[in-house]
């Protein structure tokens, strides 16, 4: 609720932002092409151009370092 001075809650603020709901953008990937990035060797660029030819419109190589890096972390632990 906002207060009388008009300043607006942190979580009023948060409900109306595109991260609100606190997913990531690569949680909404298909398992199988997941599945395909963590099996590959492609750094975040790669697979973002990828995903772009594939109809991943909001693809970014920021977005894609999460999964690249997750299997760097995978391949070491």
């Amino acid at each position: 609720m906002s207060s009388s001075n008009g300043a607006v809650s942190l979580s009023e603020f948060t409900a109306t932002r595109r991260n609100a709901g606190g997913r990531r953008w690569i949680d909404g990937l298909p398992q199988e092409v997941v599945d395909e990035i963590m099996a590959s060797d492609a750094g975040a660029k790669v697979v973002s151009d990828w995903l772009k030819t594939r109809g991943f419109d909001g693809a970014t190589p920021k977005k894609c370092e999460l999964l690249v890096d997750a299997r760097k972390k995978q391949a070491v632990g």
